[in-house]
């Protein structure tokens, strides 16, 4: 076989391709990361969340920004940067932006003729709606992990305050099934009410509903001291219960705002082990889209699946998570999230919360920045915040936010009601 940097460019890619392939099937078997490559975060970088007002103009503002303090950390050229991955789910809606990598790039300086030919970096622009941002990673990863590129920045991105509130509720039941449940009026808030009773009336002699609330608290709790976080408003009981509903059982504090962000990280085949956090396990699983026909509402396959895979690659057990950054934009996706990946029994999980086992010094971390619920939910750039907020942890760089000896954070970012779900872990 020739030597990989004497094949031919269209010939390379073959190669590539097949080789992941390979390589994709052999490490979802074995539980190692391809091939035994690393993919190094060589620098993470996010903006505050907003409720201001959005615009293009911030889309492109936030993402030069991101990108610009990417390159000053990593210490790695701009035209060593060999693609741009952009994970966004309403651009194309509210700011009337497709291509929105090849936009970014635009304006960020990242047409320039470093691959030999052409005037511009590779670039991919990823929906995945609330997901996006963790299917970026993802994408990030199996760019460098196929031998395409070197080094690639992957940003999460939302600008989704619009005057337009009825316009951006329209937009986002889009992650639903349009035919049988946005198209008919049903909203992400109706579909976690739905999922929170049959939660409640599934454990009701066991449960009570007003715990829900430990959740909420311990996600305002840690964003008071986030400086990036968008929620400054620490929860007592009175506020959860007294809280207007929005549902039959979901309340205001069950739920997240929606907010403007962007967040991202240049990856790297090459890095220093111990310094540079690693991407060490990473998974993709769907679910049936349409909640009713989902065989069991509160099991949640694609988050189990994805989770036990992306350990398993990792080889790293459940006991050895130190941080579990869950995607709660909604109090009920919180407890499932714990239950359905096994950190807890079915119906335990708010009890662990209200024993105070997800505090930052508590048995298992979660949402140690405020997650969606207290940081907001940018719902493009939400899995990057979880992975930049990783990245703090893990370099010991969270401040009062800090969980003491991280070793291994696992993300779950959900497109929709858990029906398109990334799970990643992130090491040192």
């Amino acid at each position: 076989m020739l030597p990989w940097k004497l094949i031919s460019g269209p010939a390379r890619q073959v190669q590539s391709m097949q080789t992941l392939a390979r390589s994709y099937s052999q490490s979802a078997s074995s539980g190692t990361m391809l091939g035994g490559e690393k993919a190094f975060i060589r620098a993470a970088s996010m903006v505050p969340v907003t409720r201001e007002p959005g615009s293009l103009e911030q889309v492109a503002n936030m993402s030069s920004q991101v990108i610009q303090d990417l390159i000053a950390k990593s210490g790695i050229d701009v035209e060593d940067v060999g693609m741009l991955i952009v994970g966004n789910m309403l651009s194309p809606i509210l700011q009337h932006q497709s291509q929105l990598a090849s936009y970014i790039g635009s304006k960020s300086n990242l047409v320039h003729d470093n691959r030999g030919e052409g005037t511009g970096i590779d670039t991919l622009t990823l929906d995945a709606a609330c997901g996006s941002g963790g299917q970026a990673l993802r994408a990030g990863l199996m760019s460098l992990l196929s031998g395409f590129h070197d080094n690639v920045i992957v940003l999460g991105v939302e600008s989704m305050i619009d005057s337009d509130k009825e316009l951006v509720t329209k937009s986002l039941a889009q992650a639903s099934d349009w035919d049988e449940e946005g198209g008919k009026g049903a909203t992400f808030v109706s579909l976690n009410d739905l999922m929170m009773t049959k939660y409640i009336e599934t454990y009701k002699n066991s449960i009570s509903e007003e715990d829900f609330f430990y959740f909420s608290e311990n996600a305002h709790r840690n964003a008071m001291t986030a400086s990036h976080a968008v929620m400054k408003k620490q929860i007592d009981m009175k506020d959860y219960t007294s809280s207007m509903l929005l549902g039959k059982h979901v309340k205001l504090f069950d739920a997240c705002p929606t907010c403007n962000g962007c967040a991202g990280v240049l990856l790297s085949r090459n890095g220093t082990l111990g310094q540079d956090p690693v991407i060490s396990g990473s998974d993709s699983r769907i679910d049936n889209i349409h909640l009713k026909s989902r065989q069991n509402l509160l099991a949640m396959e694609a988050l189990k699946t994805s989770v036990d895979f992306a350990l398993k690659q990792a080889q790293v057990s459940k006991n050895d998570v130190s941080i579990y950054e869950v995607h709660d934009a909604y109090s009920i996706m919180a407890a499932l999230s714990l239950e359905v990946c096994g950190f807890v029994s079915p119906g335990e999980a708010l009890k662990f919360a209200k024993e105070g086992k997800i505090k930052l010094d508590g048995e298992l971390p979660v949402s140690t920045f405020g997650g969606l619920k207290a940081r907001g939910h940018p719902v493009g750039a939400s899995g990057m915040y979880q992975v930049v907020e990783s990245v703090l942890q893990l370099r010991g760089l969270a401040g009062a936010n800090q969980v003491k000896n991280v070793k291994h954070v696992l993300c779950s970012s959900f497109g929709g009601a858990a029906t398109t779900v990334a799970s990643n872990v992130i090491s040192i």
